[in-house]
């Protein structure tokens, strides 16, 4: 009945299977980092440890699988996650774009390849991000501007026609975005259901969504604020009712739990073992 999820880079098997990994290595071997970067530009890793955070996702959706498989025939399953394979997965887009065109997708910057207006837009005071994923969210977003007529201008109509034409309409959105500050057009466009935003960093990020974060005291490091829980259930938000653990905090309550006795715990200290 025992469920045991594993991580391996390039799988557990086949010829890449000892080789090690990590983060950006497999965001250069997955295609990832080959897809991220200024338009024309050199490609460049994300951000983020991207591809950690997507093979935990996916190990974890595979670990309430077997659960659920547990339930149903009692029998425990090896539950197996590849780096490689989180990679592919979440390359979904330039994958799909090559095996039905044959392009070979490289960086796009802010833009999309597809969608227009979908970019990042100057404003009089830096950018503004603005996401236009259909006709009728256009037509809402160009009366917001007050440029109604961007939307039956047949070189716009149609987002065909925009991503065709989206260098001219990026120079008319410009000179009329130039015209306020990102946090103006906010204000403006927001409210009106248009799906635009700044382009925060870290710290405008903590002070516009603090809900989004959780106050936490580490024994170590001190205060500090960290992302909450991403996920909620009916009651409201999950509490974090302590921080991410030191090295081996808990070992002795967890081996405690699973049936060690404290002379079982002992020993295994006394060895080196824990």
């Amino acid at each position: 009945r025992l469920i045991y999820g594993a991580v391996s880079g390039f799988g557990h098997e086949g010829p890449d299977a000892k080789r090690p990994a990590f983060d950006s290595l497999l965001q250069a071997a997955g295609g990832l980092i080959s897809v991220t970067g200024p338009a024309g530009g050199p490609p460049v890793r994300v951000g983020v440890s991207i591809v950690d955070i997507a093979t935990g996702l996916f190990l974890l959706s595979g670990i309430l699988s077997a659960l659920w498989r547990r339930e149903r025939t009692g029998e425990g399953s090896r539950v197996d996650a590849s780096m490689l394979a989180a990679t592919v997965n979440i390359m979904e887009n330039p994958i799909s774009r090559h095996s039905f065109t044959g392009q070979v997708p490289g960086p796009e910057g802010l833009s999309h390849p597809v969608v227009s207006p979908f970019s990042g837009y100057k404003t009089s005071d830096g950018l503004i991000f603005v996401a236009i994923s259909n006709t009728n969210r256009y037509r809402v977003f160009a009366e917001a501007l007050g440029r109604a007529d961007l939307a039956t201008d047949p070189r716009f109509a149609e987002n065909a026609n925009r991503v065709e034409n989206d260098g001219a309409l990026r120079k008319i959105l410009e000179d009329v975005l130039k015209e306020r500050t990102t946090a103006e057009w906010e204000e403006v466009l927001i409210p009106q259901g248009v799906t635009v935003s700044a382009i925060n960093d870290v710290a405008q990020l903590k002070e516009r969504f603090p809900e989004a974060f959780v106050e936490v005291d580490h024994p170590t490091a001190g205060p500090a604020l960290l992302p909450g829980s991403p996920v909620s259930f009916g009651e409201g938000a999950l509490s974090f009712s302590r921080p991410a653990p030191t090295v081996g905090q808990h070992t002795e309550e967890i081996l405690a739990e699973i049936g060690f006795t404290r002379g079982d715990i002992e020993k295994l200290q006394e060895s080196g073992a824990v």
